[in-house]
Formats: structure tokens, sequence, C-alpha cells
């Protein structure tokens, strides 16, 4: 028998994979400011704490220009993305949030484009697989972008949520990435990733099912946050609940094992 409390659950359910995706989103960001904050101010590649993997290229000076507008736009678009869901904000001024929403688009269609220019237009260090993976996701973000703002500025607001809900998820993919790959690697010890080369049959799937597994999961939960309760709505509440602790455990192992700067290019896998 089903209650009320279900459609509760389910809800409750989304708002902790939400406060999850967004602490995830703000230790990167912090990472992003300690790791590579004195490159972006000052063009230097030696400030950098931790190397990047194929990343300042001596001459590619339009890769390593695009490389810079990356790093800094993807602080923005982090913190941007913590703002936007803030409910104070929302309810008390709503023209920061209306602002910061278009700052927020802006930004992803920028990042992204320039994302996609870099994986094609640089040697691969990574499986074809892995660069599909990647460049879908920026794909997505730049499909998503176009209903999410055409229905804010139509004032159609429940249909510009569910769009900016579905790009904030492939715009977490950066996070979602990581965190999932340290949690991978706590729980199997890296089974199916050659660390020499950073290539495997695990990595082939993970670049893809980041961000296509949370993306099913906020599917489901819109067809059903607005029907009546039921065992199905129960159900992929908890399956929402095990991937939000997911995330917060994967969150706290990524903050250790990478974003923690503890030696330059040193952390506690190594």
């Amino acid at each position: 028998m089903t209650t009320a409390t279900d459609s509760t659950f389910l809800r409750r359910s989304g708002l902790c994979a939400l406060t999850a995706m967004l602490a995830g989103q703000a230790l990167f960001a912090a990472y992003i400011a300690i790791t590579y904050g004195r490159f972006i101010v000052t063009g230097d590649p030696d400030a950098v704490v931790t190397p990047l993997q194929n990343g300042i290229i001596p001459g590619d000076r339009a890769g390593n220009a695009l490389l810079f507008l990356h790093l800094a736009l993807a602080f923005v678009i982090t913190v941007g993305g913590f703002i936007q869901f803030v409910p104070v904000i929302r309810r008390r001024w709503p023209a920061i949030h209306r602002w910061n929403g278009r700052i927020y688009m802006t930004t992803a269609l920028v990042i992204t484009s320039a994302a996609i220019v870099l994986k094609l237009s640089r040697e691969l260090h990574e499986s074809v697989w892995m660069t599909a993976g990647v460049v879908l996701n920026g794909v997505l973000i730049l499909a998503f972008v176009l209903p999410a703002w055409w229905n804010a500025r139509a004032r159609r607001i429940e249909i510009h949520r569910r769009w900016a809900l579905r790009l904030f998820v492939m715009v977490s993919g950066t996070v979602l990435l990581r965190v999932g790959l340290m949690v991978w690697m706590a729980t199997t010890g890296g089974a199916g990733v050659d660390f020499e080369t950073f290539r495997g049959p695990f990595l082939d799937i993970w670049y893809f099912a980041h961000y296509l597994i949370p993306l099913a999961l906020l599917e489901a939960w819109l067809r059903l946050e607005r029907k009546p309760p039921s065992g199905l709505s129960r159900g992929v509440a908890l399956v929402i609940g095990l991937y939000a602790l997911t995330l917060v455990g994967g969150a706290i192992v990524a903050t250790l094992g990478m974003w923690l700067p503890l030696a330059p290019g040193e952390n506690i896998f190594a």
C-alpha cells in the first residue's frame, strides 16, 4: 500500500541528490581556484600545482588560450551553478537568479564549445570511446541550453525548470566523472583501468555513463514527481537516495585523492 509519504520520499531523495551535486561542485570550484588560480591570473604554466594531462603545449597559442578560457570559465560556471539553486536567492533576489542564469547558460555555451574544439583538435591521449563520451556530453549541453533559455524568456517557468535541471546535470559531468572514478578506484582498486595509459574498458563505459546515469534518474524523477504516489516512486526514490550517498562518498574520496593539494603532482593514490 502506498501513501503520501512516498511522494515526500521522492522529493527529498531528489533534494539529497541535488545537494550532493552542489557540494561536489563547491569542492571542485575550490580545487580549480587553488590548483589553477595563479595560472588563470598570470598565464604562467609553472604556477600550476598539479599538471594537466595534455594541458599546456609549447607553441600552441590558440589551444593554450582556449585552455586558459576553459579553466577560468570552469570556475565561473561551477560557482554559478551553486548560486542558481540557493532558495533564498530565488525568493528574495529574483533578478540575481535571472542574471546568474543568463551568465550560467552563456558560459556553458562558451566553455563547452571550447572544450569540444580542444578535444577534437589535439592529439588524443585517451581512447576514441573516451573522447566520444566527452564530446557527446558537450553536444547535450549545447542542446539543453537552448530550450532552457527559450522557455525562461517565454516565462514558461515549469518547462524551463525541467530543461535547466537537465542542463545542470550535463554541466556537472566534469565533477561526476571524477567523483565516480574515485568511487570505482576505492571500491574495486581500479578494475578495468590501465593506470599507465589511463585507458581501459571501465573508462570507455564510464565516460558515457557518468552523465547518462544521473540524466536517466532525473528523467524518472521528473515523470513521477507530479503523479500519485506509487511503489515505483518509492523505488526510484530509493535508487536516487543511494546515488546521492555514493556522490557524497565519492566527493570525499575525490577531495582527498585528487583535489586536496598535498604536493605538486601528488595524491593519496600515488
